[in-house]
Protein backbone atom coordinates (compact mmCIF):
# COMPACT_ATOMS: atom_id res chain seq x y z
CA UNK A 1 0.00 0.00 0.00
CA UNK A 2 3.01 2.55 -0.05
CA UNK A 3 5.07 3.61 -2.94
CA UNK A 4 8.40 4.55 -3.43
CA UNK A 5 9.93 6.77 -5.76
CA UNK A 6 11.33 5.09 -8.86
CA UNK A 7 12.95 7.47 -11.45
CA UNK A 8 12.71 6.67 -15.50
CA UNK A 9 13.74 8.23 -18.29
CA UNK A 10 13.96 8.17 -22.53
CA UNK A 11 11.93 9.27 -25.60
CA UNK A 12 11.88 12.05 -27.77
CA UNK A 13 11.58 15.63 -26.93
CA UNK A 14 9.19 18.11 -28.47
CA UNK A 15 8.91 21.56 -27.11
CA UNK A 16 8.96 21.62 -23.22
CA UNK A 17 7.33 17.48 -23.00
CA UNK A 18 8.91 13.70 -23.06
CA UNK A 19 7.10 12.55 -26.30
CA UNK A 20 6.96 8.80 -26.77
CA UNK A 21 8.22 6.94 -29.91
CA UNK A 22 5.37 6.94 -32.47
CA UNK A 23 4.50 3.03 -32.51
CA UNK A 24 1.06 1.03 -32.30
CA UNK A 25 0.16 2.98 -29.26
CA UNK A 26 -0.28 5.81 -31.24
CA UNK A 27 -3.45 4.43 -32.53
CA UNK A 28 -5.17 3.87 -29.79
CA UNK A 29 -7.00 6.37 -27.51
CA UNK A 30 -5.09 7.33 -24.51
CA UNK A 31 -5.53 7.82 -20.51
CA UNK A 32 -5.85 11.49 -18.64
CA UNK A 33 -6.19 10.53 -15.13
CA UNK A 34 -7.18 13.19 -12.53
CA UNK A 35 -6.49 12.07 -9.40
CA UNK A 36 -6.33 13.70 -6.11
CA UNK A 37 -3.52 12.02 -4.04
CA UNK A 38 0.57 12.05 -5.34
CA UNK A 39 1.53 9.19 -7.42
CA UNK A 40 5.27 9.64 -5.66
CA UNK A 41 5.62 9.06 -1.50
CA UNK A 42 2.33 8.20 -0.40
CA UNK A 43 -0.03 4.71 -0.81
CA UNK A 44 0.05 2.66 -3.41
CA UNK A 45 -3.48 2.11 -4.13
CA UNK A 46 -5.98 1.50 -6.28
CA UNK A 47 -5.29 4.88 -8.42
CA UNK A 48 -1.69 3.39 -9.19
CA UNK A 49 -2.99 0.04 -9.64
CA UNK A 50 -5.07 0.60 -12.38
CA UNK A 51 -3.32 3.31 -14.27
CA UNK A 52 -0.26 1.71 -13.87
CA UNK A 53 -2.04 -1.66 -15.82
CA UNK A 54 -3.60 0.10 -18.15
CA UNK A 55 -0.59 2.04 -19.59
CA UNK A 56 1.78 -1.16 -18.64
CA UNK A 57 -0.25 -3.76 -20.60
CA UNK A 58 -1.02 -1.92 -23.19
CA UNK A 59 -4.97 -1.75 -22.85
CA UNK A 60 -4.91 1.47 -23.61
CA UNK A 61 -2.53 4.49 -25.48
CA UNK A 62 -0.19 7.07 -23.76
CA UNK A 63 -1.58 7.73 -20.06
CA UNK A 64 -1.09 10.94 -18.11
CA UNK A 65 -1.77 11.05 -14.43
CA UNK A 66 -2.46 14.42 -13.17
CA UNK A 67 -2.28 14.74 -9.23
CA UNK A 68 -4.32 17.34 -7.07
CA UNK A 69 -1.56 17.45 -4.83
CA UNK A 70 2.02 19.11 -5.36
CA UNK A 71 4.76 16.92 -4.90
CA UNK A 72 6.08 16.06 -1.19
CA UNK A 73 8.89 18.23 -0.35
CA UNK A 74 11.13 15.69 0.91
CA UNK A 75 10.92 14.20 -2.90
CA UNK A 76 11.16 17.14 -5.06
CA UNK A 77 14.96 17.16 -5.48
CA UNK A 78 15.29 13.29 -6.23
CA UNK A 79 12.22 13.59 -8.63
CA UNK A 80 13.63 16.98 -10.48
CA UNK A 81 16.93 14.85 -10.48
CA UNK A 82 15.35 11.90 -12.37
CA UNK A 83 16.25 11.59 -15.87
CA UNK A 84 13.30 12.76 -18.28
CA UNK A 85 11.68 15.20 -15.65
CA UNK A 86 10.57 18.30 -16.89
CA UNK A 87 9.16 21.94 -15.69
CA UNK A 88 6.44 23.64 -17.14
CA UNK A 89 5.19 26.66 -15.20
CA UNK A 90 2.78 25.34 -13.30
CA UNK A 91 4.63 21.58 -12.71
CA UNK A 92 6.40 18.52 -13.40
CA UNK A 93 6.05 16.40 -16.39
CA UNK A 94 7.30 12.68 -14.33
CA UNK A 95 8.28 10.06 -16.81
CA UNK A 96 6.69 6.86 -14.83
CA UNK A 97 6.96 4.27 -18.05
CA UNK A 98 9.07 5.15 -20.68
CA UNK A 99 6.92 6.16 -23.73
CA UNK A 100 4.20 5.21 -22.07
CA UNK A 101 2.98 7.01 -18.67
CA UNK A 102 3.54 10.69 -17.21
CA UNK A 103 2.92 11.95 -14.04
CA UNK A 104 1.76 15.66 -13.74
CA UNK A 105 2.11 16.99 -9.97
CA UNK A 106 1.59 20.41 -9.63
CA UNK A 107 4.23 23.50 -8.13
CA UNK A 108 3.13 24.53 -4.18
CA UNK A 109 0.57 26.73 -4.96
CA UNK A 110 -0.87 25.76 -8.18
CA UNK A 111 -4.90 25.48 -8.94
CA UNK A 112 -4.28 22.86 -12.09
CA UNK A 113 -6.20 24.98 -14.90
CA UNK A 114 -7.40 23.32 -18.53
CA UNK A 115 -4.41 25.52 -19.99
CA UNK A 116 -1.96 23.78 -17.95
CA UNK A 117 -2.65 20.57 -19.18
CA UNK A 118 -3.97 21.04 -22.56
CA UNK A 119 -0.53 21.96 -24.05
CA UNK A 120 0.96 18.70 -22.31
CA UNK A 121 -1.32 16.55 -24.23
CA UNK A 122 -1.06 18.11 -27.64
CA UNK A 123 2.84 18.20 -27.15
CA UNK A 124 2.23 14.34 -26.21
CA UNK A 125 0.12 13.58 -29.39
CA UNK A 126 -2.76 13.25 -26.93
CA UNK A 127 -5.78 14.03 -29.07
CA UNK A 128 -8.08 11.16 -28.31
CA UNK A 129 -8.22 10.08 -24.96
CA UNK A 130 -10.68 8.36 -22.32
CA UNK A 131 -11.04 10.61 -18.95
CA UNK A 132 -10.55 8.99 -15.88
CA UNK A 133 -11.48 10.95 -12.27
CA UNK A 134 -12.01 10.18 -8.67
CA UNK A 135 -12.15 13.23 -7.11
CA UNK A 136 -14.93 15.91 -7.41
CA UNK A 137 -11.97 19.20 -6.25
CA UNK A 138 -10.71 18.90 -9.94
CA UNK A 139 -14.57 18.66 -11.38
CA UNK A 140 -14.21 22.17 -13.72
CA UNK A 141 -11.04 20.71 -14.97
CA UNK A 142 -12.71 17.56 -16.18
CA UNK A 143 -15.69 19.47 -17.98
CA UNK A 144 -12.99 21.50 -19.41
CA UNK A 145 -11.12 18.69 -21.49
CA UNK A 146 -12.40 17.17 -24.60
CA UNK A 147 -12.19 13.42 -24.38
CA UNK A 148 -13.77 10.24 -25.81
CA UNK A 149 -15.82 9.49 -22.92
CA UNK A 150 -15.54 10.21 -18.97
CA UNK A 151 -15.52 7.42 -16.05
CA UNK A 152 -16.15 8.55 -13.02
CA UNK A 153 -14.33 6.63 -10.16
CA UNK A 154 -16.19 6.81 -6.99
CA UNK A 155 -13.74 5.22 -3.98
CA UNK A 156 -16.01 6.68 -1.10
CA UNK A 157 -18.59 9.46 -0.36
CA UNK A 158 -16.20 12.59 -0.63
CA UNK A 159 -18.91 14.98 0.97
CA UNK A 160 -18.60 12.81 4.15
CA UNK A 161 -14.95 12.60 4.22
CA UNK A 162 -13.95 16.09 3.26
CA UNK A 163 -17.16 17.78 5.75
CA UNK A 164 -14.96 20.57 5.79
CA UNK A 165 -15.61 20.74 2.26
CA UNK A 166 -18.47 19.62 1.40
CA UNK A 167 -20.63 22.26 -0.57
CA UNK A 168 -17.23 22.33 -3.09
CA UNK A 169 -17.26 18.39 -3.00
CA UNK A 170 -21.12 18.57 -3.47
CA UNK A 171 -21.16 20.99 -6.22
CA UNK A 172 -18.15 18.90 -8.02
CA UNK A 173 -19.96 15.86 -7.37
CA UNK A 174 -22.68 16.89 -9.49
CA UNK A 175 -20.70 18.17 -12.30
CA UNK A 176 -18.65 15.00 -12.46
CA UNK A 177 -22.23 12.90 -12.68
CA UNK A 178 -23.39 15.01 -15.74
CA UNK A 179 -20.17 14.85 -17.24
CA UNK A 180 -19.67 11.25 -16.89
CA UNK A 181 -20.64 8.52 -19.08
CA UNK A 182 -20.17 6.12 -16.87
CA UNK A 183 -19.94 5.99 -13.58
CA UNK A 184 -17.55 3.13 -11.20
CA UNK A 185 -18.07 2.46 -7.38
CA UNK A 186 -16.17 0.63 -4.81
CA UNK A 187 -18.59 -0.83 -2.93
CA UNK A 188 -22.49 -1.85 -2.81
CA UNK A 189 -23.30 1.58 -0.91
CA UNK A 190 -21.60 3.72 -3.27
CA UNK A 191 -23.50 1.84 -6.02
CA UNK A 192 -27.07 2.17 -4.78
CA UNK A 193 -26.21 5.78 -4.22
CA UNK A 194 -24.99 6.71 -7.66
CA UNK A 195 -27.55 4.78 -9.35
CA UNK A 196 -30.36 7.08 -8.26
CA UNK A 197 -28.07 9.70 -9.74
CA UNK A 198 -26.46 8.38 -13.15
CA UNK A 199 -28.06 5.76 -15.68
CA UNK A 200 -24.56 3.64 -16.17
CA UNK A 201 -23.53 2.33 -12.77
CA UNK A 202 -20.63 -0.43 -12.43
CA UNK A 203 -19.66 -1.90 -9.51
CA UNK A 204 -15.73 -2.17 -9.56
CA UNK A 205 -14.34 -3.07 -6.37
CA UNK A 206 -10.94 -2.61 -5.30
CA UNK A 207 -8.44 -5.52 -5.48
CA UNK A 208 -5.28 -7.00 -5.03
CA UNK A 209 -1.34 -7.43 -6.40
CA UNK A 210 -1.88 -11.38 -5.60
CA UNK A 211 1.84 -11.75 -7.28
CA UNK A 212 3.28 -9.01 -4.94
CA UNK A 213 1.11 -10.53 -1.65
CA UNK A 214 2.15 -14.45 -2.86
CA UNK A 215 4.39 -16.12 0.28
CA UNK A 216 7.83 -15.89 -0.63
CA UNK A 217 11.08 -16.14 1.46
CA UNK A 218 11.85 -12.97 2.38
CA UNK A 219 13.14 -12.80 5.92
CA UNK A 220 11.41 -11.13 8.73
CA UNK A 221 12.05 -7.90 9.00
CA UNK A 222 14.51 -7.10 12.07
CA UNK A 223 12.08 -4.75 13.57
CA UNK A 224 9.88 -7.95 14.27
CA UNK A 225 12.30 -9.82 15.67
CA UNK A 226 12.10 -8.06 18.93
CA UNK A 227 8.58 -10.07 19.36
CA UNK A 228 9.75 -13.91 18.22
CA UNK A 229 7.18 -15.75 19.87
CA UNK A 230 4.69 -13.32 20.24
CA UNK A 231 1.39 -13.57 19.04
CA UNK A 232 1.08 -10.70 16.09
CA UNK A 233 -2.14 -8.96 15.24
CA UNK A 234 -1.49 -6.81 12.52
CA UNK A 235 -2.50 -3.41 10.74
CA UNK A 236 -1.31 -2.42 7.70
CA UNK A 237 -3.08 1.15 6.61
CA UNK A 238 -3.38 4.71 7.04
CA UNK A 239 -3.77 5.52 10.87
CA UNK A 240 -6.35 8.61 10.69
CA UNK A 241 -9.97 9.66 10.95
CA UNK A 242 -11.25 6.62 10.12
CA UNK A 243 -9.06 4.37 12.84
CA UNK A 244 -10.57 3.71 16.01
CA UNK A 245 -8.14 4.57 18.71
CA UNK A 246 -10.46 3.77 21.69
CA UNK A 247 -11.25 0.56 20.27
CA UNK A 248 -7.93 -1.09 19.35
CA UNK A 249 -6.68 0.47 22.90
CA UNK A 250 -9.91 -1.43 24.85
CA UNK A 251 -9.04 -4.53 22.75
CA UNK A 252 -5.25 -4.58 23.42
CA UNK A 253 -5.82 -4.28 27.15
CA UNK A 254 -8.62 -7.37 26.99
CA UNK A 255 -5.58 -9.36 24.86
CA UNK A 256 -2.44 -8.85 26.47
CA UNK A 257 -1.14 -11.68 25.14
CA UNK A 258 -1.44 -10.24 21.86
CA UNK A 259 1.57 -7.93 20.32
CA UNK A 260 -0.44 -5.10 18.56
CA UNK A 261 1.89 -4.21 15.38
CA UNK A 262 0.65 -1.62 12.93
CA UNK A 263 2.43 0.31 10.29
CA UNK A 264 1.33 3.14 7.92
CA UNK A 265 1.80 6.93 8.53
CA UNK A 266 -0.10 8.65 11.54
CA UNK A 267 -1.99 11.39 10.57
CA UNK A 268 -4.09 12.44 14.34
CA UNK A 269 -3.20 11.93 17.70
CA UNK A 270 -2.20 8.67 18.87
CA UNK A 271 -0.36 8.99 21.90
CA UNK A 272 -2.88 6.61 24.01
CA UNK A 273 -2.93 4.24 22.07
CA UNK A 274 1.04 4.62 21.70
CA UNK A 275 1.20 3.93 25.54
CA UNK A 276 0.18 0.74 25.28
CA UNK A 277 2.66 -1.74 26.39
CA UNK A 278 1.68 -4.48 23.67
CA UNK A 279 0.81 -1.59 20.79
CA UNK A 280 3.46 -0.70 18.82
CA UNK A 281 3.20 2.09 15.71
CA UNK A 282 6.54 1.39 13.40
CA UNK A 283 4.87 4.29 10.78
CA UNK A 284 5.58 3.92 7.19
CA UNK A 285 7.04 0.99 5.31
CA UNK A 286 8.04 0.49 1.15
CA UNK A 287 5.57 -1.39 -0.49
CA UNK A 288 8.31 -3.87 -1.49
CA UNK A 289 8.73 -4.71 1.85
CA UNK A 290 4.83 -5.26 3.11
CA UNK A 291 4.75 -9.19 2.28
CA UNK A 292 7.48 -10.12 4.86
CA UNK A 293 5.72 -8.15 7.59
CA UNK A 294 2.31 -9.28 6.61
CA UNK A 295 3.79 -12.97 6.27
CA UNK A 296 5.04 -12.84 10.05
CA UNK A 297 1.43 -11.62 11.32
CA UNK A 298 -0.64 -14.75 12.98
CA UNK A 299 -3.63 -12.40 12.16
CA UNK A 300 -4.64 -9.34 10.84
CA UNK A 301 -7.46 -6.34 11.89
CA UNK A 302 -9.37 -3.24 10.34
CA UNK A 303 -10.09 -1.69 13.50
CA UNK A 304 -12.31 1.34 12.12
CA UNK A 305 -14.90 3.16 13.30
CA UNK A 306 -18.75 2.10 12.16
CA UNK A 307 -20.41 5.17 11.10
CA UNK A 308 -21.00 7.33 7.87
CA UNK A 309 -17.36 7.62 7.45
CA UNK A 310 -16.89 4.19 6.70
CA UNK A 311 -19.63 3.35 5.74
CA UNK A 312 -19.05 3.86 1.54
CA UNK A 313 -15.45 2.35 1.80
CA UNK A 314 -14.01 -0.98 0.56
CA UNK A 315 -10.29 -1.60 1.78
CA UNK A 316 -8.13 -2.57 -0.11
CA UNK A 317 -6.15 -3.99 2.82
CA UNK A 318 -8.13 -7.02 3.53
CA UNK A 319 -7.60 -8.39 -0.21
CA UNK A 320 -3.80 -7.81 0.70
CA UNK A 321 -4.62 -9.62 3.45
CA UNK A 322 -6.38 -12.87 2.47
CA UNK A 323 -3.87 -13.20 -0.71
CA UNK A 324 -1.50 -13.70 2.07
CA UNK A 325 -3.75 -16.60 3.54
CA UNK A 326 -4.19 -14.42 6.82
CA UNK A 327 -7.90 -14.44 8.78
CA UNK A 328 -9.11 -11.06 9.07
CA UNK A 329 -11.24 -9.40 12.37
CA UNK A 330 -12.54 -6.01 11.62
CA UNK A 331 -15.24 -3.99 12.76
CA UNK A 332 -18.60 -3.58 10.77
CA UNK A 333 -17.44 -1.44 8.37
CA UNK A 334 -18.54 -0.98 4.41
CA UNK A 335 -17.27 -2.85 1.32
CA UNK A 336 -16.85 -6.26 2.55
CA UNK A 337 -19.78 -7.99 1.23
CA UNK A 338 -18.10 -9.75 -1.75
CA UNK A 339 -15.75 -11.50 0.74
CA UNK A 340 -17.55 -11.48 3.83
CA UNK A 341 -17.13 -15.52 4.04
CA UNK A 342 -13.75 -15.02 4.86
CA UNK A 343 -14.06 -11.38 7.61
CA UNK A 344 -14.87 -12.07 10.96
CA UNK A 345 -17.15 -9.12 11.64
CA UNK A 346 -17.01 -7.00 15.33
CA UNK A 347 -19.15 -4.48 16.51
CA UNK A 348 -17.74 -3.91 19.98
CA UNK A 349 -14.28 -4.07 21.68
CA UNK A 350 -15.47 -7.58 23.26
CA UNK A 351 -16.81 -9.07 20.08
CA UNK A 352 -13.49 -8.12 18.61
CA UNK A 353 -11.30 -10.00 21.17
CA UNK A 354 -13.57 -12.88 20.65
CA UNK A 355 -12.94 -12.72 16.76
CA UNK A 356 -9.13 -12.82 17.32
CA UNK A 357 -9.80 -15.83 19.46
CA UNK A 358 -11.96 -17.47 16.25
CA UNK A 359 -9.13 -16.31 13.60
CA UNK A 360 -6.30 -17.62 15.65
CA UNK A 361 -8.39 -20.98 15.84
CA UNK A 362 -8.42 -20.63 11.45
CA UNK A 363 -5.05 -21.09 10.50
CA UNK A 364 -4.76 -24.41 8.94
CA UNK A 365 -3.30 -24.66 5.73
CA UNK A 366 -6.45 -25.85 4.12
CA UNK A 367 -7.95 -22.26 6.07
CA UNK A 368 -5.19 -20.81 4.22
CA UNK A 369 -5.20 -21.83 0.56
CA UNK A 370 -9.50 -21.13 0.87
CA UNK A 371 -8.18 -17.37 1.35
CA UNK A 372 -5.75 -17.60 -1.05
CA UNK A 373 -8.37 -18.37 -3.24
CA UNK A 374 -10.56 -16.10 -2.84
CA UNK A 375 -8.21 -13.63 -3.29
CA UNK A 376 -7.53 -14.81 -6.55
CA UNK A 377 -10.90 -13.49 -7.90
CA UNK A 378 -10.10 -9.80 -6.85
CA UNK A 379 -6.76 -8.90 -8.66
CA UNK A 380 -6.08 -5.90 -9.90
CA UNK A 381 -5.54 -6.99 -13.11
CA UNK A 382 -9.39 -8.14 -13.12
CA UNK A 383 -10.15 -4.80 -12.49
CA UNK A 384 -8.36 -3.24 -15.11
CA UNK A 385 -9.78 -6.06 -17.53
CA UNK A 386 -12.98 -4.87 -16.63
CA UNK A 387 -12.29 -0.83 -16.93
CA UNK A 388 -10.65 -1.11 -20.15
CA UNK A 389 -13.72 -3.26 -21.26
CA UNK A 390 -15.98 -0.23 -20.01
CA UNK A 391 -14.04 2.51 -22.22
CA UNK A 392 -14.16 -0.13 -25.32
CA UNK A 393 -18.29 -0.19 -24.24
CA UNK A 394 -17.88 3.60 -24.26
CA UNK A 395 -16.77 3.49 -27.57
CA UNK A 396 -19.17 1.13 -29.18
CA UNK A 397 -22.59 1.98 -27.21
CA UNK A 398 -22.42 5.63 -25.73
CA UNK A 399 -25.60 5.70 -24.57
CA UNK A 400 -26.56 4.17 -21.14
CA UNK A 401 -27.05 0.68 -20.95
CA UNK A 402 -27.07 -2.21 -18.20
CA UNK A 403 -23.31 -3.46 -16.92
CA UNK A 404 -22.37 -6.24 -15.27
CA UNK A 405 -20.61 -6.54 -12.05
CA UNK A 406 -16.95 -7.09 -12.08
Amino acid sequence: MFLNFRGSGGGAFVGSVTVPPTGGIASKPGLVALMHDPWFGGFTNRKHHLTRLLADQKRLGRCLYVQRKPIPPQLVPEILAATGVINTAAGCLIPVIDGRFHVFAPFEGVDIQAEDITPLLERMNLTDYFLLTQTPLLADLAVALRPVATVYDCTDDYSTILADRKEVVERGDRLLLEQADAVTTVSQALHEQKTRLHQRVLMLPNGVDTEHFAIHDQPIPPDLESWNGRTIAGYVGRINYKFDMALLREVARMRPEIQFILIGPITCDATALARQPNVVLLGIRDYQLLPAYVKRFDLCVIPHLIGAITHFMNPIKAYEYLAMGKPVVSTAIGGLEDIASEVIIAESAAQFSAGIERALEARSVSDTDRRRRLALGHTWNQRADRLSSLFEELTSHPGPTTVAQA
